[in-house]
């Protein structure tokens, strides 16, 4: 997928292969109004839908324009954050706001860590929350809350499909 801003300020996230010759939008141009394919400028909106195919007859571009469409997602922008909804389009929920995210004058600022490891299993560790009682309850508790090797209740909700980006 390719997350782009076009030069309105809207966002998009789209397939990331024009359908014309599959090539990458991640090297897309953004324009007023949507992305434009670097090979044979197709132009896309935020939607998916096609703008323009230069060089093809005004029939056939309004033919390409009724019958093509680039895979597509609606996104959000919530303080800084960017979710997008990658479920079913007419099974869409109305987007979440949990108690974290009302915060006010929160700072949010990014960072970096780098550090040499295999990636993926820190990416696992960081989905896996419950670990963190067992294997690092031991180690270098100072940095951790009272009770933090304590196990909670731990309550299971229906995922909505709004995704952080």
């Amino acid at each position: 997928m390719v997350l782009f801003r076009d030069k309105s300020g809207r966002l998009g996230l789209v397939q990331k292969r024009c359908p014309h010759r599959q090539a990458s939008l991640e090297f897309g141009r953004c324009e007023n109004k949507g992305i434009r394919c670097c090979y044979h400028g197709w132009q896309f909106d935020i939607d998916g839908s096609l703008l323009d195919a230069p060089g093809e007859s005004p029939a056939l571009n309004h033919r390409l324009r009724d019958r093509v469409r680039l895979g597509a997602y609606p996104t959000i922008e919530h303080q800084g954050l960017i979710f997008a909804y990658l479920g079913p389009p007419n099974e869409q929920p109305e987007f979440p706001i949990f108690d974290a995210m009302t915060f006010e004058n929160m700072e949010r600022r990014p960072y970096a860590a780098p550090f040499r490891c295999n990636w993926l299993q820190v990416l696992d560790a960081i989905l896996d929350p419950l670990h963190t009682s067992f294997l690092h309850s031991s180690i270098g508790r100072i940095q951790f809350s009272e009770g933090f090797g304590e196990i909670g209740q731990i309550d299971f909700f229906d995922r909505n499909s709004w995704l952080l980006g």
